[in-house]
Protein backbone atom coordinates (compact mmCIF):
# COMPACT_ATOMS: atom_id res chain seq x y z
CA UNK A 1 0.00 0.00 0.00
CA UNK A 2 1.70 3.18 -1.17
CA UNK A 3 1.19 6.50 0.57
CA UNK A 4 0.11 9.54 -1.42
CA UNK A 5 3.16 11.30 -2.84
CA UNK A 6 2.08 14.76 -1.73
CA UNK A 7 0.83 14.21 1.82
CA UNK A 8 4.10 13.54 3.64
CA UNK A 9 5.84 16.57 2.06
CA UNK A 10 2.93 18.79 3.13
CA UNK A 11 2.92 17.40 6.66
CA UNK A 12 6.70 17.78 6.86
CA UNK A 13 6.43 21.36 5.62
CA UNK A 14 3.82 21.99 8.31
CA UNK A 15 6.23 20.79 10.99
CA UNK A 16 9.01 22.97 9.54
CA UNK A 17 6.73 26.02 9.50
CA UNK A 18 5.80 25.30 13.10
CA UNK A 19 9.48 25.26 14.06
CA UNK A 20 9.97 28.56 12.21
CA UNK A 21 7.29 30.39 14.22
CA UNK A 22 7.84 28.46 17.46
CA UNK A 23 9.64 31.36 19.11
CA UNK A 24 6.62 33.63 18.60
CA UNK A 25 4.22 31.31 20.43
CA UNK A 26 3.33 31.97 24.08
CA UNK A 27 4.78 29.77 26.81
CA UNK A 28 1.39 28.03 27.21
CA UNK A 29 -0.85 26.97 24.35
CA UNK A 30 -4.51 25.89 24.34
CA UNK A 31 -5.02 22.13 24.13
CA UNK A 32 -8.75 21.88 24.84
CA UNK A 33 -11.88 23.99 24.42
CA UNK A 34 -15.31 23.62 26.02
CA UNK A 35 -18.57 23.58 24.04
CA UNK A 36 -18.72 27.38 24.17
CA UNK A 37 -15.36 27.62 22.40
CA UNK A 38 -13.53 28.75 25.54
CA UNK A 39 -10.11 27.35 26.43
CA UNK A 40 -10.38 25.15 29.52
CA UNK A 41 -6.99 23.45 29.43
CA UNK A 42 -3.50 24.66 28.56
CA UNK A 43 -0.22 22.92 27.86
CA UNK A 44 3.46 23.86 27.55
CA UNK A 45 4.61 25.39 24.26
CA UNK A 46 6.58 22.28 23.09
CA UNK A 47 3.27 20.38 22.84
CA UNK A 48 2.66 22.23 19.59
CA UNK A 49 5.12 19.82 17.94
CA UNK A 50 3.01 16.85 19.05
CA UNK A 51 0.02 18.38 17.26
CA UNK A 52 2.18 19.11 14.22
CA UNK A 53 3.46 15.52 14.08
CA UNK A 54 0.07 13.80 14.39
CA UNK A 55 -0.66 13.77 10.62
CA UNK A 56 2.74 12.17 9.96
CA UNK A 57 2.15 9.54 12.64
CA UNK A 58 -1.29 8.86 11.19
CA UNK A 59 0.17 8.50 7.70
CA UNK A 60 2.68 5.95 8.96
CA UNK A 61 -0.06 4.06 10.81
CA UNK A 62 -2.25 3.91 7.71
CA UNK A 63 0.75 2.67 5.73
CA UNK A 64 1.46 -0.07 8.29
CA UNK A 65 -2.06 -1.45 8.76
CA UNK A 66 -2.33 -3.27 5.40
CA UNK A 67 0.97 -5.03 6.14
CA UNK A 68 -0.19 -6.51 9.46
CA UNK A 69 -3.88 -7.13 8.71
CA UNK A 70 -4.63 -10.85 8.09
CA UNK A 71 -7.15 -9.67 5.49
CA UNK A 72 -4.65 -7.48 3.67
CA UNK A 73 -6.21 -8.35 0.31
CA UNK A 74 -9.11 -6.05 1.23
CA UNK A 75 -6.86 -2.99 1.01
CA UNK A 76 -6.25 -3.57 -2.69
CA UNK A 77 -9.98 -3.72 -3.31
CA UNK A 78 -10.81 -0.57 -1.35
CA UNK A 79 -7.62 1.35 -2.10
CA UNK A 80 -9.46 4.49 -3.27
CA UNK A 81 -11.67 4.68 -0.16
CA UNK A 82 -8.75 3.91 2.14
CA UNK A 83 -6.65 6.67 0.57
CA UNK A 84 -9.53 9.15 0.77
CA UNK A 85 -10.04 8.46 4.48
CA UNK A 86 -6.32 8.64 5.22
CA UNK A 87 -5.87 11.95 3.42
CA UNK A 88 -9.04 13.54 4.81
CA UNK A 89 -8.28 12.62 8.43
CA UNK A 90 -4.65 13.71 8.05
CA UNK A 91 -5.61 17.08 6.56
CA UNK A 92 -8.21 17.55 9.29
CA UNK A 93 -5.57 17.00 11.98
CA UNK A 94 -3.23 19.43 10.27
CA UNK A 95 -6.02 22.02 10.08
CA UNK A 96 -6.73 21.63 13.81
CA UNK A 97 -3.01 22.10 14.47
CA UNK A 98 -2.92 25.39 12.57
CA UNK A 99 -6.13 26.59 14.17
CA UNK A 100 -4.37 26.06 17.51
CA UNK A 101 -1.30 27.92 16.28
CA UNK A 102 -3.28 30.89 14.99
CA UNK A 103 -5.37 31.04 18.14
CA UNK A 104 -2.19 30.97 20.23
CA UNK A 105 -0.83 33.90 18.22
CA UNK A 106 -3.92 35.95 19.02
CA UNK A 107 -5.83 35.50 15.76
CA UNK A 108 -9.58 35.88 16.42
CA UNK A 109 -10.92 32.43 15.54
CA UNK A 110 -14.31 31.07 16.59
CA UNK A 111 -13.37 27.58 17.72
CA UNK A 112 -17.01 26.74 18.41
CA UNK A 113 -17.70 27.38 14.72
CA UNK A 114 -14.56 26.15 12.96
CA UNK A 115 -14.11 22.80 14.73
CA UNK A 116 -17.72 21.54 14.37
CA UNK A 117 -17.71 22.57 10.72
CA UNK A 118 -14.49 20.65 10.19
CA UNK A 119 -15.88 17.60 11.97
CA UNK A 120 -19.07 17.80 9.93
CA UNK A 121 -17.13 17.82 6.66
CA UNK A 122 -14.93 14.97 7.93
CA UNK A 123 -17.97 12.83 8.77
CA UNK A 124 -19.53 13.53 5.39
CA UNK A 125 -16.39 12.33 3.61
CA UNK A 126 -16.23 9.23 5.82
CA UNK A 127 -19.87 8.50 5.11
CA UNK A 128 -19.33 8.85 1.37
CA UNK A 129 -16.54 6.28 1.26
CA UNK A 130 -17.62 3.93 4.06
CA UNK A 131 -19.78 1.67 1.82
CA UNK A 132 -16.69 1.00 -0.31
CA UNK A 133 -14.68 -0.49 2.56
CA UNK A 134 -14.14 -4.25 2.33
CA UNK A 135 -14.04 -6.54 5.39
CA UNK A 136 -10.83 -6.03 7.35
CA UNK A 137 -9.68 -5.93 10.96
CA UNK A 138 -8.77 -2.25 11.38
CA UNK A 139 -10.87 0.19 9.33
CA UNK A 140 -14.64 0.51 9.36
CA UNK A 141 -17.48 -0.58 11.66
CA UNK A 142 -15.74 -3.47 13.37
CA UNK A 143 -18.32 -5.36 15.41
CA UNK A 144 -18.46 -9.10 16.17
CA UNK A 145 -21.24 -9.55 13.61
CA UNK A 146 -19.69 -7.49 10.81
CA UNK A 147 -16.37 -9.27 11.25
CA UNK A 148 -18.08 -12.67 11.25
CA UNK A 149 -20.11 -12.13 8.08
CA UNK A 150 -19.17 -10.35 4.85
CA UNK A 151 -22.86 -9.89 4.06
CA UNK A 152 -23.50 -8.19 7.39
CA UNK A 153 -20.37 -6.07 6.87
CA UNK A 154 -21.62 -4.79 3.50
CA UNK A 155 -25.13 -4.01 4.73
CA UNK A 156 -23.94 -2.34 7.94
CA UNK A 157 -21.48 -0.15 6.05
CA UNK A 158 -24.16 0.90 3.58
CA UNK A 159 -26.30 2.02 6.50
CA UNK A 160 -23.27 3.51 8.26
CA UNK A 161 -22.46 5.54 5.17
CA UNK A 162 -25.87 7.19 5.25
CA UNK A 163 -25.69 7.75 9.00
CA UNK A 164 -22.21 9.28 8.92
CA UNK A 165 -23.17 11.54 6.02
CA UNK A 166 -26.37 12.62 7.74
CA UNK A 167 -24.59 13.29 11.02
CA UNK A 168 -21.90 15.28 9.22
CA UNK A 169 -24.49 17.38 7.41
CA UNK A 170 -26.48 17.95 10.62
CA UNK A 171 -23.33 19.00 12.48
CA UNK A 172 -22.31 21.35 9.68
CA UNK A 173 -25.73 23.02 9.56
CA UNK A 174 -25.89 23.23 13.38
CA UNK A 175 -22.44 24.83 13.48
CA UNK A 176 -23.56 27.54 11.07
CA UNK A 177 -26.86 28.19 12.85
CA UNK A 178 -25.80 27.72 16.47
CA UNK A 179 -22.14 26.76 17.13
CA UNK A 180 -22.84 25.87 20.77
CA UNK A 181 -25.62 23.48 19.71
CA UNK A 182 -23.34 21.75 17.17
CA UNK A 183 -21.46 19.89 19.88
CA UNK A 184 -24.71 18.59 21.36
CA UNK A 185 -25.84 17.47 17.90
CA UNK A 186 -22.50 15.75 17.33
CA UNK A 187 -22.43 13.89 20.64
CA UNK A 188 -26.07 12.83 20.43
CA UNK A 189 -25.56 11.79 16.82
CA UNK A 190 -22.51 9.66 17.61
CA UNK A 191 -24.39 7.86 20.41
CA UNK A 192 -27.33 7.24 18.08
CA UNK A 193 -25.07 6.11 15.25
CA UNK A 194 -23.25 3.62 17.47
CA UNK A 195 -26.49 2.27 18.86
CA UNK A 196 -28.23 1.91 15.49
CA UNK A 197 -25.31 0.21 13.72
CA UNK A 198 -24.73 -2.16 16.63
CA UNK A 199 -28.36 -3.25 16.87
CA UNK A 200 -28.74 -3.42 13.08
CA UNK A 201 -25.68 -5.61 12.59
CA UNK A 202 -26.73 -7.96 15.39
CA UNK A 203 -30.30 -8.33 14.14
CA UNK A 204 -29.14 -8.81 10.55
CA UNK A 205 -26.59 -11.42 11.60
CA UNK A 206 -29.22 -13.39 13.51
CA UNK A 207 -31.53 -13.21 10.48
CA UNK A 208 -28.87 -14.26 7.97
CA UNK A 209 -27.47 -17.05 10.14
CA UNK A 210 -30.72 -18.21 11.76
CA UNK A 211 -30.43 -21.67 10.24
Amino acid sequence: MKTAKWTLPIYTLSVAATAFIYGHLPSRIPIHWNIRGEVDNWGPRPMIFILAALPILLELLFWALPHIDPRRDAYKRHARAYAALRITIGMFLMAIHWVTVLYSLGTPISISLVVPMGVGILFMVIGNFMPLLKPNWFVGIRLPWTLASDEVWRATHRLGGWLFTGLGLATLVAAIMSPAAAFAVLIAGIVLLLGVTTVYSYVLYRRVHSN
